[in-house]
């Protein structure tokens, strides 16, 4: 179970760090015109694939297509990091895509098949933790007024002032 709510947190992980870091992406691959390519591309497959999935998965067998799909997004997010420039990375996030929306909607197949009924109840409640984690406590990108991107780390109870 734990290592499910991992990949997710992967695929989760993953568009936490593209969408933060992505003006630096754009600037360091002189692209900036289609900055906006590299998370549609993304989106448009995972949404595109996740009835493909779940229909084979029933067709296949759950376990050997989600380690189909977890390898396609990890093989895929290595050529996203060996992408040279926009183009490459735009066409390497459409299998990344492709990989991530088959982690989510078999994880959630193999859970209803992991977990009694009773249980089922509390299973949505840590996968959303898993999703969630990644955006609560990574970084969130500012603009600067050149409109070059920057990080800074997320608010803490500590920085946020007392009424």
């Amino acid at each position: 179970m734990s290592a499910l709510v991992l990949a997710v947190l992967l695929a989760s992980l993953d568009q936490a760090i593209v969408s933060t870091a992505l003006p630096r992406i754009a600037e360091d691959l002189d692209g900036c015109d289609g900055i906006a390519s590299v998370c549609a591309a993304y989106l448009l497959a995972s949404t595109a694939v996740t009835p493909l999935w779940g229909k084979l998965g029933d067709v296949f067998g759950r376990k050997r297509l989600y380690l189909a799909s977890t390898s396609a997004f990890l093989a895929a997010s290595v050529a996203c990091g060996l992408a040279r420039n926009l183009p490459e990375l735009i066409g390497a996030r459409v299998p990344q895509g492709v990989g991530g929306g088959g982690v989510i909607v078999l994880t959630l197949a193999l859970v209803g098949g992991l977990v009694t009924p009773r249980e089922r109840g509390r299973v949505p409640g840590r996968r959303n933790r898993a999703r969630r984690t990644p955006t609560a406590r990574g970084a969130r990108s500012t603009r600067t007024p050149s409109g070059s991107g920057h990080s800074e780390p997320a608010p803490t109870a500590e920085s946020v002032p007392a009424r």
